[in-house]
């Protein structure tokens, strides 16, 4: 399986993109045109991954259990959670940037260790407790 950067978008710019992307669906008039838009757009690895995803979710309406459902469709119950949870919660996970002087100016509100910071013999004497 090849992995995808991380590149985020602004807010904006996803609901643009999948504000066209859902128009070009809802605009194929046959199931025919809908499903040669989805092979112009999915690899087959990604579409395979998508109709597991597909089969979660549809096995799940049926009543079927996690044990049930990670046999027949050969995933993990993890992974079923996760199609589950899925429906109910979007991540909220955003990336923090992190700028050169926070990193090189050490914080002078730094948490003290408990363990000395000195170098050589007798630096472990602390431990002794007699």
């Amino acid at each position: 399986m090849s992995t995808t950067s991380r590149k985020y978008f602004s807010k904006e710019f996803k609901r643009l993109i999948w504000r066209d992307f859902l128009k070009k669906i809802k605009n194929a008039k046959t199931e025919e045109d809908a499903r040669e838009l989805l092979d112009k757009f999915f690899t087959e690895n990604e579409k395979f991954i998508f109709e597991k995803r597909l089969a979660i979710l549809y096995l799940l309406k049926t009543g079927r259990g996690y044990r049930e459902i990670s046999r027949e469709v050969d995933v993990s119950p993890k992974t079923i959670y996760f199609v589950k949870e899925g429906l109910k919660y979007q991540p909220k996970t955003k990336r923090r940037a992190i700028s050169k002087e926070s990193m090189a100016a050490p914080s002078a509100n730094k948490i003290k260790s408990k363990f000395p910071t000195y170098k050589g013999k007798g630096r472990w004497r602390f431990l002794n407790m007699s």
